[in-house]
C-alpha cells in the first residue's frame, strides 16, 4: 500500500490528525529533549502541516509558515523514532521544499535550526549564518536558502 504525505493547512487538519502531530511533538521537543516551553503556539494556526502517517501514527512532520519579515521558515522537524532509520527525514524534506515551491516560492527560507542538525539542513541547500545562539535551552544556528522559484529574466 502506497502511504502518501499530507499537506494541510491548520483548519483543514482532522482532531485525529491535530491530536497525533501535537503527541507527536510534545514527545520529542519537550520530553525527550527535555525543554520546558510552550510547545503549541500561535504559528500552528497560520502554518503548512506536512506529514505522513503510517498505521495511525505520524511517521514525521514539519510545519512551514510566513514570517513577518517575509520569509518563509521550517520548524517542528520531526521523525517519529519508531520509523527512523527508513529515509523519511529526507523524504519529509524533500516534501516540505516542493510545498514550500508550491505555497511560498518567491520567499528566502530562514530557519532556527537546532546545532546538531546543521549538517542535515546543509544538504539541502541551506547555508549557515552567524554563531550558535541559545533558543529554549537547546544550542540553534540561524540557516538561510534562497527562494525556490528563480525571478523573472524580465
Amino acid at each position: 500500500m502506497l502511504i502518501m504525505w499530507t499537506v494541510k493547512s491548520f483548519s483543514e487538519l482532522t482532531a485525529t490528525e491535530l491530536h497525533a502531530i501535537l503527541k507527536l511533538r510534545v514527545a520529542i521537543f519537550v520530553v525527550a529533549q527535555n525543554r520546558v516551553y510552550q510547545e503549541v503556539d500561535d504559528d500552528d494556526l497560520k502554518a503548512r502541516h506536512i506529514f505522513k502517517v503510517v498505521d495511525g501514527q505520524v511517521a514525521a512532520y514539519a510545519r512551514i509558515f510566513e514570517t513577518p519579515d517575509g520569509a518563509v521558515t521550517i520548524g517542528r522537524v520531526v521523525t517519529n523514532p519508531a520509523f527512523r532509520g527508513q529515509g523519511l527525514g529526507s523524504e519529509l524534506m524533500t516534501q516540505v521544499m516542493a510545498a514550500i515551491k508550491q505555497y511560498y516560492g518567491d520567499l528566502p527560507i530562514k530557519i532556527n535550526a537546532q546545532e546538531q542538525v546543521e549538517g542535515y539542513y546543509q544538504k539541502f541547500g541551506f547555508e549557515t549564518q552567524g554563531a550558535p545562539f541559545t533558543y529554549h535551552s537547546t544550542p540553534h544556528i540561524l540557516m538561510t536558502h534562497a527562494a525556490m522559484n528563480e525571478p523573472s529574466k524580465s
